[in-house]
């Protein structure tokens, strides 16, 4: 039986990000394109004890909001929503990790 699984997985993903937004009752779902980096990688980040944003920095290639996105937009983002960076962590972490939550 052939193996559907790729070695070397795609290089990109989409993540759902619900972002709270001051004086409004519901969040904004947020799409973002994040890179899919290996373990290593993450192991190396987040050994550093880095920050939210710089995580974000570092994965988020693209996203769905009414600016085109830029690493100076990013940086607006996150300025202006100081949630966004830890909820872009914990987004990215819960679709990498899901398969652990399903056993």
């Amino acid at each position: 039986m052939k193996s559907k699984l790729k070695l070397n997985p795609n290089p990109t993903f989409e993540i759902i990000v619900a972002i709270p937004v001051a004086g409004q009752l519901q969040d904004e779902d947020v799409a973002f394109t994040v890179k899919s980096l290996p373990q290593s990688k993450l192991d190396e980040l987040t050994s550093e004890g880095i920050l939210y944003s710089d995580f974000a920095k570092e994965v988020v290639a693209g996203w769905d909001i009414d600016a085109e996105f830029s690493k100076d937009n990013l940086m607006v983002l996150l300025d202006n929503y100081p949630q966004s960076g830890k909820l872009i962590f914990d987004g990215y972490a819960k679709e990498i990790y899901k398969a652990a939550e399903k056993n």
